[in-house]
């Protein structure tokens, strides 16, 4: 009974998220290139691939990136399914001096891939995630 309660355990520690290509291949672009890299990987195939708004908001990133330094790591918090074809997925991405906080809305396309038409960040997590994410539901 208790190697299953171990095993049990262990499954749920290491339970992860999904990972779509798209949201990874920008935390890569970040880590190789910095923002002007990684929203126009993200926006790809998606409403904002290619629009002047998107490159004007990874400039903008530069000014938090002067504060909090250059992006380490990032890990997956939370996934919400709203759908068969959308989803959202919370997410921290680990800077030098601190944490920023993101949520990448995702669609699926009809060729089966997944897009990102939306994804923010801020240094306060209530700006990006329900309340729910960093505090008890319903109080």
């Amino acid at each position: 009974m208790k190697s299953l309660l171990f095993i049990l355990a262990i499954t749920l520690s290491t339970a992860t998220f999904a990972k779509e290509a798209i949201v990874e291949s920008g935390f890569k672009a970040f880590k190789e290139g910095g923002a002007n890299a990684a929203w126009p990987a993200w926006a790809k195939g998606g409403p904002l691939d290619g629009s002047k708004e998107l490159i004007a908001q990874a400039s903008q990133f530069g000014t938090i990136a002067a504060y909090y330094g250059n992006y380490v790591s990032h890990e997956y918090i939370s996934e919400i399914k709203l759908g068969d074809n959308n989803k959202v997925l919370y997410v921290i991405m680990n800077m030098d001096s601190g944490p920023l906080y993101g949520a990448f809305y995702l669609y699926k396309l009809p060729s089966g891939n997944w897009s990102v038409p939306n994804f923010m960040f801020h240094m306060q997590a209530q700006q990006v995630w329900p309340q729910c994410m960093y505090s008890v539901c319903g109080e």
